[in-house]
């Protein structure tokens, strides 16, 4: 993998945009001071490929978004295997805790090969070769490491060894493997305690005996079959000697039972006597409804009753209202008599009331022209007439006013009784009058109505026929009632009567119809004759009982033998299954015992057989899991530190040592090259000293940075052979010097040595805070942070 170009955006201090083009760098430096963003470039290079940061792991994506923005993008442009790759990484934050992936995609030209974190990880391994563990590992050399590496004792070397080839997958193999080891015994254990206590006695020989048992209960069921057909050849015998008996035990029960019925006997007697009396009282009813009939036509001839009852009650208000209308007439005339009287009274009044209130009059202007001459005076003029008073009139005889006022009020109440008695007498006078009007109306009018009636005794003696014929008609209807009640009660009886006798036929037929559904010929009836009927029926049944009899007992002696032939073979069955140990418990089918026994024996035998082949299994399992167990034992002692780590270790640090020897030559100009000792320590060979061989702990700063720069060489070279997941063809190194200072010698060789790398072909760029040694490399890459913001410029040579 060669990088091209990297453009990063919100991530880490790099919060602004930054592009950074490593075209014709194959040489470079990035250098700044501490936490200026130089392990953050190669951060930014790791993440776009592998979505991780060696710093924060694969899940801590919230670290590498810059402080107050809400994502951080990465572009990596890159070359590998000749083919030109982009890969690209946005994640977005959702809240201040937690970071997402918002977008990951590897191209390839215009061709996306990826678009998912899963599958782009699975294609940068693909193509580059290596995984995200083997890329840290190898792409960024711990200069540092390597360093410790060299000047440290055998056991720190064997860890520090472990922790930069990933060799601790070893160690978890051996665990893994120690583990399996112990599963397997723990099931072989179990498989073990299942045989002994589940599977005792689940034998060859104990299936063996199950099967010879099966077969002597199969001779005995074949036995059991052929008695089973005799006894069931037996029972279809019994079963038509019961079917018979029972035919025969029927016909008996019936023909013992059919006897004359007591109410045929009464019915057949009684019946002809309520029928005679239905017809006598059938022709009293039909007399009685003849003389109704003959009354019914005799007052058809008389008046209607309610119009005798109207012109009878007409002629008695006709005879009342004359009356009446005299006593009307005379009241009439004595209203008008008195009417007279009181209007001459009224008139009376009135003529007394107009000369009182006249003579009032009268006396009141006297009495005034009295006061006014009190008040004259000769000589002057008068009030009234304006004449000169002469001499003073003389008033005095006037008279009493109030006797006068007591007159004309006695003249206006007897003006007002007057009055009131008039009204009064008017008023009855002319009620009297209208009475008499209306009553001489009415009477006119019942004249007319009366003209073409009877008279009053003629129609009094016509109403007493109507009713005589009347009554006489209801007497009818009563006694046409009485019989007809009494009629119907007979028919009732008759009836019943009639159907005692049909039920006692029916009782016959039911009773032939028995018989004759049972097998038997019983005779026909006497038509028209009920008790002779019976009688026939019954002599035939006594005759057919005497004749059942015999039948039934040679019936009887029949099944008793059979039954008998029966019970033989069955306890000849019993003593035979009883001899091959099949028990037959009281009232059990001896041939449902053995069909038991043999299925009983049949599936013991085969939940044996299945149990012994589970047995069987169960101890392949237990030999399986024993020998799987001892062989992840075995593998788990093999991969411990004193056998195939150890020689793993051994081999690792030998091909180590040896590329990096080659390297160290070529870097050191012939100079040295490196070997490890009797005591696994690393020792240098000078080859400018007679090949003297000297402690790796004697060289100079300078000699130390070109062993420890071999070193790292050697591991990303061989990588592929050393490590445990392959390798690949590393186009691309960065090294991390781990130097805080270098004097002038050691920068020499220092500059000289990687100026020697890249010169071999391979990009090589150096981390580094040191600035006389960034500004001897030909292009170098210039840090620079302002508060959280760091940015970067390229400067060439």
């Amino acid at each position: 993998m060669r990088p091209k170009n990297l453009t990063i955006h919100g991530f880490a201090s790099f919060r602004d945009e930054v592009e950074i083009d490593f075209e014709d760098a194959d040489l470079f430096v990035l250098s700044g001071p501490t936490g200026s963003g130089k392990s953050s470039i190669i951060d930014a290079m790791t993440f776009a490929l592998y979505g991780a940061v060696p710093r924060y792991g694969k899940q801590a994506t919230t670290a590498i978004v810059s402080k107050g923005r809400n994502e951080a993008r990465v572009c990596l442009r890159f070359d590998a295997g000749g083919k030109e790759y982009t890969a690209t990484r946005v994640v977005r934050m959702l809240s201040p805790e937690r970071a997402t992936t918002k977008e990951a995609r590897l191209e390839q030209g215009v061709q996306v090969l990826a678009d998912s974190t899963r599958d782009i990880e699975n294609a940068i391994t693909s193509i580059i070769g290596l995984n995200y563990e083997d890329f840290t590992r190898c792409v960024v050399l711990p200069q540092g490491e390597f360093q410790k590496f060299m000047h440290a004792n055998p056991a720190e070397r064997q860890d520090l060894l472990i922790s930069l080839l990933g060799l601790g997958l070893y160690e978890d193999l051996r665990r893994e493997a120690s583990r399996r080891a112990d599963g397997h015994r723990s099931e072989f254990e179990i498989a073990q305690r299942r045989l002994e206590e589940d599977y005792q006695g689940v034998t060859p020989d104990a299936l063996k005996r199950s099967e010879e048992v099966l077969k002597a209960l199969k001779a005995t069921q074949l036995a059991a079959a052929k008695a089973g057909d005799e006894l069931e050849q037996l029972r279809d015998e019994l079963k038509e000697i019961a079917r018979k008996s029972e035919t025969l035990a029927t016909q008996s029960d019936i023909v013992a039972k059919l006897r004359i019925p007591a109410a045929a006997t009464v019915a057949a007697g009684q019946l002809d006597e309520a029928n005679l009396k239905v017809d006598k009282l059938a022709e009293e009813l039909k007399k009685v409804r003849l003389e109704r009939s003959a009354l019914n036509e005799e007052r058809q001839e008389l008046p209607d009753r309610g119009d005798l009852k109207v012109q009878l009650s007409r002629r008695e208000e006709a005879a009342t209202v004359a009356a009446q209308l005299v006593e009307l007439k005379a009241d009439s005339k004595d209203g008008k008599t008195r009417l007279e009287t009181a209007s001459e009274a009224l008139a009376q009044a009135e003529d007394r009331l107009t000369r009182s209130e006249s003579d009032l009059r009268s006396a009141q202007n006297r009495h005034q022209a009295a006061h006014l001459a009190r008040s004259l005076v000769p000589g002057e003029p008068c009030p009234v007439c304006l004449q000169v008073v002469v001499d003073l009139p003389d008033h005095s005889g006037t008279a009493d006013l109030a006797a006068l006022g007591e007159v004309v009020k006695k003249a206006k109440a007897d003006l007002k009784a007057a009055t009131d008695n008039l009204g009064k007498i008017e008023k009855s006078a002319a009620r009297s009058e209208a009475r008499f009007q209306e009553a001489e109306k009415r009477f006119k009018d019942l004249a007319k109505q009366l003209e073409k009636t009877p008279e009053l005794e003629v129609l009094a003696k016509d109403l007493a026929r109507v009713d005589d014929l009347d009554a006489r008609v209801r007497s009818a209807i009563a006694s046409e009632g009485a019989i007809e009640r009494k009629r119907q009660v007979a028919q009732e009886k008759a009836g019943l009567q009639a159907g005692m006798v049909v039920a006692a036929w029916e009782k016959w037929k039911e009773a032939r119809g028995d018989a004759s559904r049972a097998g038997l010929d019983p005779p026909d009836r006497v038509e028209g004759d009920l008790l002779a009927s019976w009688k026939g029926l019954e002599q035939w049944a006594i005759a057919a009982a005497k004749r059942l009899r015999p039948k039934l007992d040679a019936l009887e002696e029949m099944r008793r033998s059979k039954q008998a032939e029966m019970e033989g073979i069955l306890k000849g069955l019993k003593e035979s299954l009883a001899r091959t140990g099949v028990e037959v418990k009281e009232g059990e089918n001896p041939i449902g015992a053995v069909q038991s026994a043999y299925a009983k024996a049949e599936k013991a035998a085969a939940d044996l057989q299945a149990q012994l082949e589970k047995a069987c299994q169960l101890q392949d399992r237990a030999r399986q899991e024993d020998s799987a167990g001892r062989t992840a034992r075995e593998l788990s002692r093999l991969l411990g530190a004193k056998y195939f780590e150890g020689w793993m270790i051994k081999r690792a640090l030998k091909a180590l040592v040896l590329g990096a020897s080659k390297t160290l030559r070529e870097l050191s100009s012939g100079a040295y090259s490196l070997e490890v000792g009797d005591q696994n320590e690393f020792v240098v060979i000078d080859h400018l000293n007679a090949d003297e061989r000297r402690s790796a702990k004697s060289l100079s700063g300078g000699e130390t940075f070109l062993a420890s720069v071999s070193l790292a060489l050697a591991l990303a070279d061989q990588v592929a052979e050393l490590g445990v997941r392959g390798g690949a063809n590393l186009e691309a190194l960065f090294l991390d010097e781990g130097f805080g200072t270098l004097d002038p010698e050691t920068l020499d060789t220092v500059a000289s040595a990687l100026e020697e790398l890249g010169a071999g072909g391979r990009m090589i760029g150096l981390i580094t805070h040191v600035q006389d040694l960034a500004e001897r490399m030909p292009v170098r890459f210039e840090l620079y942070k302002e508060g959280n913001v760091s940015s970067i410029t390229k400067m060439a040579v």
